[in-house]
């Protein structure tokens, strides 16, 4: 199987946790290959002021330019969607990239994770899973600043998740 991990990542959580899972799906025989969302043009340079753009971007669903990517995901049996969390909602550059490659996923098995300070991220999920406007996820995981807690139940959750994406029937 061929997988992709399309990931946007602002503080390096969704980063560290799309690297994970590319190396477990590698080490379970699958291909798996990242491929890093960026903006066009940041919110702002200005920290504070930066997280309140970001926010509302997210609050208003608006959907930013997206720097150019070499991603193809016709060429793919599965995508996964990494995405933090912002403002309740997916980070609005995910918005656009959902958007941008909107009739192939819907052709595609995705799974999906979310970074996020809280604790779950089921809505957040689950609001996504409707914007793609697909029946269910094959996997879906919340996690909570795993850059910090890279803890064994942290760990757990990443190979659960790769788990349960590659058992998924095609």
């Amino acid at each position: 199987m061929k997988i992709a991990i399309a990931y946007y990542s602002k503080s390096g959580n969704c980063k560290i946790v799309a690297e994970k899972i590319c190396d477990i799906l590698k080490n379970a025989g699958q291909t798996a290959e990242t491929f890093e969302i960026k903006l066009a043009k940041e919110f702002s340079k200005i920290g504070i002021f930066n997280y309140f753009l970001e926010g509302k971007s997210s609050y208003k669903q608006e959907k930013p330019e997206l720097a150019p990517m070499d991603f193809n995901p016709e060429q793919f049996d599965c995508i996964i969607l990494g995405t933090p969390v912002w403002a309740s909602d997916m980070a609005s550059p995910m918005r656009t990239f959902i958007s941008n490659n909107l009739d192939t996923l819907r052709s595609k098995s995705v799974s999906a994770f979310m970074c996020l300070a809280g604790k779950d991220a089921s809505q957040e999920l689950e609001k996504m899973r409707q914007s793609i406007g697909i029946k269910k996820f094959a996997s879906s995981v919340s996690l909570t600043n795993p850059k910090k807690n890279n803890t064994p139940v942290t760990n757990r959750k990443i190979q659960e998740f790769c788990e349960k994406t590659i058992l998924k029937d095609f």
